[in-house]
């Protein structure tokens, strides 16, 4: 980060994602683009996160531990419109396209 940028307010990003590699990745690709960037590894971490850190972007794993990645998105929506990112390994189009179609994303 540059002295010019020390005292700008830096876009937050907040993901939940449980392979350690992608955090990585994650990290290495934001932090250098002038993110601040929380990552948690279960669902209940990230929503407990999310509302402590008021992220301006959101990264989401559909398969996460603890509670389905959709019901982590219809958590977030019932309080935020923030940006979500679905990023999953799952298979089957369906599974990838199911968090679009539901509820209140779509409006």
């Amino acid at each position: 980060m540059t002295a010019e940028n020390m005292d700008k307010k830096l876009p937050r990003c907040w993901s939940s994602m449980t392979k350690r590699a992608i955090q990585r990745f994650l990290k290495n690709g934001l932090i250098p683009a002038e993110f601040s960037v929380e990552i948690a590894g279960s669902g209940k971490e990230g929503l407990t996160a999310a509302i402590a850190f008021r992220p301006d972007l959101v990264i989401l794993d559909l398969g996460l531990p603890d509670m389905d990645g959709v019901e982590v998105l219809r958590r977030l929506r019932e309080w935020t419109r923030v940006p979500v990112i679905v990023l999953s390994v799952r298979d089957g189009k369906m599974t990838k396209s199911r968090p679009w179609i539901r509820g209140p994303m779509t409006t």
